[in-house]
């Protein structure tokens, strides 16, 4: 892709994004899906909820499709 300008979109600071792989073994990962579940409840002014074991039992069900990004997309 180029810019408006000619020059190629994707140079300089900016990186093509790539999908990430979610570890249920990483706590790191785990902590970012309780917060985020968290801030979400409180939106709709629901109680949270801190028990990993509960995320980790509702991760285990759960199936992602694979990321696949769309065609035909121009940046302008």
């Amino acid at each position: 892709m180029k810019t408006t300008a000619g020059a190629p979109f994707w140079s300089g600071t900016k990186r093509l994004p790539r999908d990430l792989s979610f570890d249920p073994k990483d706590p790191l990962h785990i902590d970012f899906i309780v917060a985020a579940a968290n801030l979400q409840a409180t939106v709709y002014g629901l109680k949270g909820c801190q028990d990993q074991r509960h995320f980790m039992q509702i991760l285990q069900k759960l199936q992602v499709p694979e990321f696949k990004p769309k065609v035909q997309i121009f940046i302008i």
